[in-house]
């Protein structure tokens, strides 16, 4: 299996407002209190290039259920997906079965099979955590012969199962942007975490 190192960044501002929520090579997965979706909203910085993946980016909210996710086949050549799943069920499957990271990823591979060999990101409700994650999968598309490798690059803490999925159908293309990360990028990204770590323990204290 390929290892991925994400580096993850809270680039923080005033309290209350948006986050800038780097990732790219160098760190854990990034865990989040929230995360606040829609236009305005916070931010994922997602280095591409570190991942392999492609730098432009299409992006697909939809629900399983209702579309089976068929507005997304075919992508367009040369982009990588970054699709939000707001179902929790596969293909009908009772509400009591779990919703995993390969169970929203068989989904996507389903709609995508025609398309093979595409990286890509997928934010999902997992039914075990009851909170959302954000998944980079290094083959979005594959479905014969089990899916590819799937690194959770950021897990948000949303209040439970009823905030985490009323705020899957609220994400935007706002909320995730391709950035260029320098050389300098994973000691860049190191301080950054340990500023924010001192501005979180200064504000409890």
């Amino acid at each position: 299996m390929k290892a991925l190192f994400l580096a993850a960044a809270v680039l923080a501002g005033a309290a209350g407002s948006a986050q800038a929520l780097i990732i790219s090579a160098g760190a854990p997965t990034l865990e989040l209190e929230g995360f606040q979706p829609g236009p305005g909203g916070d931010v994922f910085e997602l280095d591409l290039a570190s991942f392999g993946a492609a730098t432009s980016t299409v992006f697909i909210n939809a629900n399983p259920s209702v579309d089976g996710l068929t507005m997304i086949d075919p992508l367009p050549a040369d982009v990588t997906p970054i699709i939000v799943v707001q179902g929790r069920d596969r293909f009908g499957d009772a509400p009591s079965d779990p919703f995993l990271a390969g169970t929203a990823g068989f989904e996507i591979a389903d709609a995508l099979q025609d398309d093979p060999g595409r990286k890509g990101f997928f934010l999902y409700w997992n039914s075990i955590q009851q909170r959302n994650r954000l998944v980079f999968s290094e083959d979005i598309t594959r479905q014969a012969g089990g899916l590819g490798d799937l690194t959770i690059v950021a897990a948000i803490a949303s209040g439970g199962q009823g905030a985490a999925l009323s705020e899957l159908p609220d994400y935007a293309a706002d909320n995730f942007s391709a950035v260029p990360i320098p050389a300098a990028g994973p000691l860049l990204a190191a301080a950054l975490l340990a500023g924010a770590a001192l501005r979180r323990r200064r504000r409890a204290g």
